[in-house]
């Protein structure tokens, strides 16, 4: 229902770091892998985060967040080993 040539930023509106990302991942992932973060040159891990606006997607589509970051990982999580098996059996 989004106008053609109109971006939409989707997701959620929730600051969350590359790095805390990637622990999420890890941690739904259940393997217990674990996340390395590098240092910048000068020594100073980076702090930046960009958190996009979603407002144009919930007033103009009507969306909202209704699942949160750890379910929907293990959401896709599930369902890419799962499709990953049906094509290994093909």
């Amino acid at each position: 229902r989004g106008r053609n040539c109109h971006p939409y930023n989707v997701g959620s509106e929730q600051a969350i770091s590359i790095a805390e990302t990637a622990r999420a991942v890890s941690q739904a992932e259940g393997r217990g892998s674990a996340v390395t973060i590098d240092e910048a040159r000068d020594g100073r891990a980076e702090t930046s985060r960009y958190v996009p606006s979603t407002r144009k997607a919930r007033i103009e589509l009507g969306l909202q967040e209704r699942v949160d970051l750890p379910t929907a990982l293990r959401r896709t999580l599930d369902w890419y080993l799962g499709s990953a098996t049906q094509v290994e059996s093909q």
